[in-house]
C-alpha cells in the first residue's frame, strides 16, 4: 500500500538547512566532506492509514556513488530518517524522508545505486 519514489538527491554542508528556533538537530560533515541526501516520498495509496516502522524490521541501506564501493548510510535523529523511520501515513497523502552519506566535498555524482537488505530479501536500486 506505500509507494516509494526518489525524487532526487542534493549535497550540502548542514541537513537540514532551517537554524530556526524550531530545529531539534542538525546534521555536517566531516572535514572534506559533504552530506549527499537522497530524497525519497513515500505515499500511501491503499484504503487505510498505513504504520510504517523502519526501525523494527532491520532493514539497512547502504550507498554507491560512482564506481566507488557501498557505504552504509549515516544513522540520524531526523524525524525523515528512512532508514529509523517509524510513523503514520495516512491515507491518500505522501511524506518526504531521506537517506544520507558522505561524500567527499567535490564529487560529482554520475550513478547512485540504493542497496536495500531486508529479513528475506535484498534488492540493489539504481537511483541515477
Amino acid at each position: 500500500n506505500i509507494e516509494f519514489d526518489y525524487m532526487g538527491y542534493e549535497l550540502c554542508s548542514q541537513y537540514p538547512y532551517d537554524t530556526g528556533e524550531e530545529l531539534f538537530f542538525a546534521m555536517t560533515p566531516t572535514t572534506g566532506n559533504e552530506l549527499l541526501v537522497m530524497k525519497f516520498n513515500l505515499a500511501n495509496v491503499g484504503g487505510s492509514d498505513c504504520e510504517i516502522d523502519m526501525f523494527s524490521t532491520g532493514t539497512s541501506f547502504a550507498v554507491k556513488v560512482n564506481d566507488g564501493s557501498y557505504a552504509p548510510v549515516l544513522t540520524t535523529l531526523l524525524e525523515n530518517d528512512l532508514s529509523m523511520l517509524v510513523t503514520t501515513v495516512p491515507v491518500e497523502s505522501g511524506i518526504e524522508v531521506v537517506l544520507i552519506t558522505e561524500v567527499q566535498a567535490g564529487t560529482q555524482i554520475d550513478d547512485l545505486t540504493i542497496y536495500v537488505r531486508a529479513k528475506e530479501t535484498n534488492q540493489e536500486i539504481q537511483l541515477q
